[in-house]
């Protein structure tokens, strides 16, 4: 996930659990807060990383029942959204983010 109040003195919670997951940059809200729509098997460690500038995060956690199929990661999610592609990209430099978006969408 991409990170928007990335800065290289602030930290960035993961707290993950059975039920629901919480990433939270410090001193700001959480980014994401959901409940996960599927098991997860917490007896199996969650390999996290970040880029050193702390604004790109990623998870890697293990399903609750092998080999089963996920509609959608969090609960209230539309089935198979998040395989699709988004109709925008966003490129980033030093100086700017910028979004693009093909229209009409």
């Amino acid at each position: 996930c991409f990170v928007p109040t990335g800065y290289k003195d602030k930290q960035l919670a993961f707290h993950p659990s059975a039920v629901d997951v919480r990433l939270q940059p410090e001193d700001s809200p959480p980014l994401i807060h959901r409940m996960w729509a599927y098991q997860v098997d917490t007896s199996q460690p969650m390999e996290t990383y970040k880029s050193d500038d702390n604004r790109m995060f990623t998870m890697v956690l293990a399903k609750g029942k092998e080999g089963e199929h996920w509609h959608q990661i969090f609960r209230g999610d539309s089935a198979g959204v998040r395989c699709l592609e988004p109709p925008y990209s966003l490129t980033e430099t030093d100086d700017d983010v910028i979004m693009e978006i093909k229209l009409p969408f």
